[in-house]
Formats: C-alpha cells, sequence, structure tokens
C-alpha cells in the first residue's frame, strides 16, 4: 500500500549521464514524461486501496487524479514546483501532509480535510497566515513552516489559536549549538535561513505565552519552568495590552469609574488622557484597512489642524485632498507639470494653505479655499535648480526650509516669498529628510545618508549643530514626538532610535533586520507620541512599538489588502493620523505591476 518513486527517479537518472545535456530538454517534454511516469504509477495499482503515497519528484501541480485516492492517509510531495494546494478536497482520511521544498505562497483548501493532524511546508514561499487558511483543521497536531517568508506576529497568532489540538509547532528547527552574533561562523546565509519572525527578541516566549496547549515548539520540548518563564519575558519585549494595561477593559466600566471619579485601574480620573487610553483599551480590534487613493500618489500629509483632511501628491504632479472619513476628494489641482511632487507640508496658522515641493527643485504654495472654487489656487512658486527631496514649513508660518540632492539646505520666508539664504555643507552626503520643531519655530533636524542626524537652531549664526548623533547604517528619516520632547531618526533596515533633545540616546528600538541595504526604513509618531509606528520598503509589515518603553506591541500585514499573496508589496511612507489615537495611513507600494495606494489602518472598533 506504499508507492515509493524510485523507479521514477531511476528512469529520470538514466535520461543522460550528462547533466547540461538532461537539461537541454524542453520543459514540455519534460512535463509529457513526468505526467506519464505517474499515470503509470497510478495505473499499476488501485488508487481506491493506496493509503500512502511518497513522491520526490518535480510536480508543478497536485493533479487532479490524487482525488481517487480516497483513502489515503499520508501524502508526500516533495522536492517540486507546486504553487497551489489543490485537489485534495476528496481525501477526507487525509491525516499527514508533506510539501516541503515546492514554492507554495499560501495555506489553501483544505478546509475538507478535517482528519489532517501533520501538515509540513518546509521551504516553501508562504508569507502570510490568516484564520481563514486554517479554518476547519480542529485535529491538527502538528504544524511546521520552517524556512518560509512569515514575518507578521498578530495574524499569525490569530490564526493558530483556532488550532485548539496543536501540540508541535515550528518556524526553525533549532541546532543545538547555532552560531551567535559574536560567533565568528555567524553568517548573513544563516540568518536568511531562518524564517522571518524567528529573529524577533523572545519570539518563542510570545508563543509559548499565548499557545498553552502547545508542547514542542521549534523541535525543543517546552517543559513546566519555561512556560512558568515564558510569561516574564513576553513582558520584557511585549506589550499585550495599549498603555502597559494588564487586560481588556469594559467600556461600560470605564464610563461608570469617569462618572463616579475613580478609577481602581489608575491613581486618578482627574486626566483626560487616562480616560482616553482605557477606552482605547476597551475598543482595540483587528485592523480595519481602506484605500483612501489610488492614483499614482507619491508624498502626502495629513492636516494637523483640520480633522479627516489629508493633501498627497502623485508622480505625474497632481494634488489631492480628500476626507479621510468619507474617503472622497475635496479638491484637486496640478502643478501643470508632471514632475513627481515629493514634498508637503500644511500651514499651521493658515491651515487652508499647504506648500507641494516637485523633484526638479519648484516649490509652490497652494490654498485650497481656491481649489474649491475652481481659481487659480497657486499663491506663490519658487524655483532653485536642484533635485529636492524635503520641505518643511515651521510652526509660526514664517519660513520653510528645502532639501535636496546636495549637502546644503535652502531658507526661504514664506511671508515675503523670496529665499533668505543657503546653509553649505550642513552633511557630508545629500541629505534625505529636513523637520522643523512642533513648538520651537527656529529649531529643526536633518537626516542624511552619512549616517548623521543633526539638530540645528536657526538662531545660531555660526550654524553648529546642538547635536550630531550617528547610526550604523544611512538615515533615511528624522521627526520630532508631538511634544517636541524626543527626536527620532530612522536609517536603513529597521535601525530605529530615540534621542532627548539634548542629543541622548533614549532608545534603540529592537526591530528584526532583513540583511538588506536597501531596505529603507521609515517611522513616525502617532498622535499623541505615545506610540510609534515603522514600515520598510523591502518588507510589508508595519510594526507598532511603544515610545516609552520601547516594547513591541503590534504588527499589521499589507497583505491583507491582497488576494493574491505572490504579489510583491511594501511600505514606502508613513504617518500618524493627527486627530485619532491608533490610526495612522500608509503609502503602500507594489512591485508588480509597479503602482502605489494610500491606505488607512484603523485599530479601534468604532462601530
Amino acid at each position: 500500500k506504499e508507492i515509493m518513486s524510485q523507479e521514477h527517479n531511476r528512469q529520470i537518472s538514466s535520461l543522460s549521464s550528462r547533466p547540461e545535456d538532461y537539461l537541454k530538454q524542453t520543459g514540455n517534454e519534460f512535463e509529457s514524461f513526468l505526467k506519464k511516469s505517474i499515470l503509470d504509477l497510478k495505473n499499476a495499482f488501485n488508487p481506491f486501496e493506496v493509503e500512502t503515497l511518497h513522491l520526490r519528484v518535480d510536480l508543478g501541480i497536485i493533479y487532479p487524479f490524487f482525488q481517487e485516492f480516497i483513502k489515503l492517509r499520508e501524502l508526500s510531495l516533495i522536492g517540486g514546483s507546486i504553487v497551489t494546494i489543490e485537489n485534495l478536497s476528496r481525501c477526507a482520511d487525509l491525516e499527514f501532509l508533506d510539501l516541503t521544498n515546492n514554492i507554495i505562497k499560501k495555506i489553501s483548501n483544505l478546509q475538507h480535510n478535517k482528519k489532517l493532524k501533520v501538515l509540513i511546508l518546509d521551504k516553501n514561499n508562504i508569507s502570510y497566515i490568516s484564520p481563514q487558511d486554517l479554518a476547519g483543521m480542529t485535529n491538527l497536531k502538528k504544524l511546521s513552516l520552517v524556512e518560509t517568508s512569515i514575518s507578521n506576529f498578530m495574524t499569525t497568532i490569530q490564526s493558530l489559536r483556532s488550532l485548539l489540538a496543536l501540540e508541535d509547532l515550528a518556524f526553525n528547527l533549532t541546532d543545538e549549538n547555532p552560531p551567535t552574533d559574536t560567533d565568528e561562523t555567524f553568517s548573513l546565509e544563516y540568518q536568511r535561513s531562518l524564517t522571518p519572525i524567528c529573529q524577533q527578541t523572545n519570539y518563542r516566549s510570545f508563543f509559548i505565552y499565548h499557545l498553552p496547549n502547545l508542547k514542542v515548539f521549534d523541535g525543543i520540548p517546552i517543559t513546566s519552568e519555561e512556560r512558568s518563564q515564558a510569561q516574564y519575558l513576553f513582558r520584557q519585549t511585549f506589550e499585550e495590552f495599549p498603555y502597559g494595561r494588564t487586560g481588556r477593559r469594559n467600556i461600560l466600566r470605564n464610563l461608570s469609574n469617569r462618572e463616579n471619579g475613580s478609577n481602581s485601574y489608575s491613581p486618578s480620573y482627574s486626566s483626560r488622557s487616562t480616560f482616553q487610553k482605557d477606552v482605547c483599551s476597551s475598543l482595540m480590534c483587528e485592523p480595519k484597512l481602506k484605500v483612501l487613493a489610488k492614483f499614482a500618489p507619491r508624498q502626502f500629509e495629513y492636516n494637523s489642524k483640520v480633522p479627516d483632511t489629508l493633501v498627497y501628491g502623485s508622480t505625474l504632479g497632481e494634488l489631492n485632498v480628500i476626507n479621510t472619513r468619507t474617503n472622497r476628494v475635496v479638491c484637486q489641482t496640478t502643478t501643470g507639470c508632471q514632475n513627481t511632487i515629493l514634498g508637503l507640508s500644511w500651514l499651521h496658522k493658515d491651515p487652508s494653505k499647504f506648500i507641494a515641493g516637485s523633484d526638479d527643485g519648484t516649490i509652490r504654495v497652494f490654498d485650497t479655499n481656491l481649489m474649491k472654487s475652481h481659481r487659480n489656487p497657486k499663491l506663490y512658486e519658487s524655483h532653485d535648480d536642484f533635485h529636492l527631496t524635503s520641505v518643511n514649513i515651521n510652526c509660526t508660518d514664517e519660513y520653510y526650509l528645502a532639501s535636496g540632492y546636495s549637502h546644503d539646505i535652502f531658507v526661504y520666508d514664506l511671508q515675503a516669498g523670496k529665499k533668505l539664504q543657503v546653509l553649505k555643507d550642513l552633511h557630508d552626503d545629500h541629505i534625505n529628510v529636513l523637520k522643523f520643531s512642533h513648538h520651537q519655530p527656529s529649531v529643526f533636524a536633518t537626516s542624511s545618508f552619512d549616517k548623521s542626524i543633526k539638530l540645528w537652531d536657526l538662531r545660531d549664526n555660526s550654524m553648529k549643530p546642538i547635536f550630531t548623533q550617528k547610526s550604523m547604517t544611512g538615515n533615511v528619516m528624522v521627526c520630532f514626538s508631538p511634544d517636541d520632547k524626543y527626536v527620532m531618526s530612522s536609517a536603513i533596515d529597521n535601525e530605529v532610535r530615540q534621542y532627548t533633545l539634548d542629543g541622548r540616546l533614549h532608545l534603540l528600538y529592537d526591530i528584526p533586520k532583513v540583511k538588506d541595504n536597501n531596505n529603507f526604513t521609515r517611522s513616525y509618531y502617532t498622535n499623541n507620541g505615545d506610540y510609534i509606528i515603522v514600515g520598510s520598503c523591502e518588507e510589508s509589515i508595519v510594526r507598532m512599538y511603544s515610545s516609552s518603553t520601547g516594547l513591541f506591541f503590534y504588527d499589521i500585514d499589507l497583505y491583507t489588502l491582497l488576494p493574491d499573496p505572490s504579489i510583491p508589496i511594501y511600505c514606502q511612507s508613513l504617518r500618524g493620523d493627527p486627530f485619532s489615537l491608533f490610526q495612522f495611513s500608509v503609502l503602500v507600494a507594489y512591485k508588480y505591476p509597479l503602482s502605489t495606494e494610500i491606505v488607512s489602518v484603523n485599530m479601534l472598533n468604532n462601530d
């Protein structure tokens, strides 16, 4: 009752004694030979009696005739090019399925295999698991996902919680003596062979803590002592509930405590923010993603004075102001040329106006009131011959700054409509982003690929930086916390640091790296500065961390936007909604086909 494909492998090896000759065969010839060989096996036995089938051949698909093996209990199809799990719905008695070393991108079509106890999907291209993927697998005891591309914590654990019988889980079959960061044998190849989720500190404790029925993790039995210690280690790295709460709060109790002026959890309810935090803890839900803009957006900014208002510029020089609540365009205009919009900044004292900078060095000021009335909305235009990278206006609307692919910064007087000066050689490489302080009109920060961020004061005629801090790699972005208490730098491959305004390092966030020098990372504060959001251009994950403790809080996988997980997707930019807690937007980029969207993320249940 057990069919092994030794004869088939013998036939393949006999095709030619020279591998290079064998490789010259066309794909069609090989596929025809393969089908015939498997059909020969099928015809040699009665498929209705076969219980175990192991094949080590290059199958392109799971062929429909596998449905005829209705008594099949064990099936292994290893080392092929299978893309989709299919044609197994009639194998109702299937208990063991091994599809190691294929190119499967999604767990699917197993809802009818309710007797399945072991599922091995090692060395496949799976990057995302949803609760629907594992629906109905009530008897699954072992799940192995070694050397896959899974990196999302929250969606993965939510999916695994539905597997009540799960006892054995693996993302990485741990070596007895694995290399360490300080070991000379430690290599990028070893790190890249790990499933990305394994690179988070205390990730083992995360899964042991959340899956109490688990007995074996990554091939190592879980002892009672380790399970006891898991909660402690979990809390050293992860924040389970917002603002360090120890559990989900009942919103009715929160309202009652507020009315009574007392709170059993907090010292006092005199603080409005304390009440907000408790309500947020009550309303946290699975993130809801909504597409706001599809027409080639390249840069966007929220209006910090007008709720639900966002402006975005496109790669074609178009400007659109949208209402993020209704998802409607409020007004729109064009720069008159097809240069990409790379810089946007709203005025603070007159929030109906904003600045837009194009990649050719042209900077314009627009009035949304004129845009709404279909009159010429352009109030001012300047042009300097440089490739613009960033533009930002100070909190009093007096000055704005522009940076480009140079070591210099341009200073403009907004009221007079003229360039005041050029600050020369502020960095040793081009300046990626500059940002003014939210409350100090002369203080600003710059970030550069020279690996440094610097804090400056326009009142200092010597233009010596207040402080200079270095990262290990080039800095992509810099920004201030809403209260100006901190400055945050974002360097390549998830190197995010937080400094006090006197230059002291406050936090170095523990964010898994992908070991890619093109993984340009951007981070931003949420509206009250309690959390930061982090995204990178080689990952589909947006992560959230506490800005006070550095603990990991949540991650959102942008693959939830896509029906097909094979499409490469990544984060190009992000911003926190200035009026809504736990809401932000992401500039999402798709590689095939090349396109971008702005997506809003809401983590609170507003229904």
